[in-house]
């Protein structure tokens, strides 16, 4: 499977769009049916938050800015990167959320990186000229 990239619009109108680009790419990939719907579900978390919180001043109708996602194997693992313009956000430097706790005793927020993080086999980030880029891993078998 060659490496493929598509630009999306940065704005959350785009997320069924995202996802059927994850789902495409899984099924050509040949990953289990629990790795699609983890991965899915990462990169949609992703996307929301990116677009959500990471806006970096830039307007949100008829923005020229764009997400891009590219996607490949490595190793046994298909491979999601992740690009925004936004500004510098590390979601792999964020603390573990204690999962122990009571929901009444948590904190709002977070959540949604745990899960990411339960989602893939491996995640690594960098900011590169002016934007994140965020690279996952899924084993094509993994069933965790």
């Amino acid at each position: 499977m060659a490496m493929v990239e598509q630009y999306f619009p940065w704005q959350l109108e785009a997320l069924p769009d995202v996802i059927g680009f994850v789902a495409q790419r899984c099924q050509e990939s040949g990953c289990s049916e629990r790795a699609r719907q983890q991965l899915e579900l990462a990169i949609d978390e992703l996307f929301t938050n990116s677009v959500m919180h990471n806006r970096n001043g830039v307007d949100h109708p008829g923005s020229p800015a764009s997400f891009r996602i590219r996607s490949g194997l490595e190793d046994g693992c298909i491979w999601f990167e992740l690009r925004d313009p936004g500004e510098a956000f590390d979601p792999t430097a964020q603390p573990p959320v204690p999962t122990e706790e009571g929901l009444s005793e948590r904190t709002i927020g977070g959540l949604g990186l745990h899960f990411v993080r339960k989602s893939v086999t491996k995640w690594r980030w960098r900011y590169q000229n002016g934007c994140n880029l965020l690279t996952l891993w899924k084993a094509l078998t993994d069933s965790d």
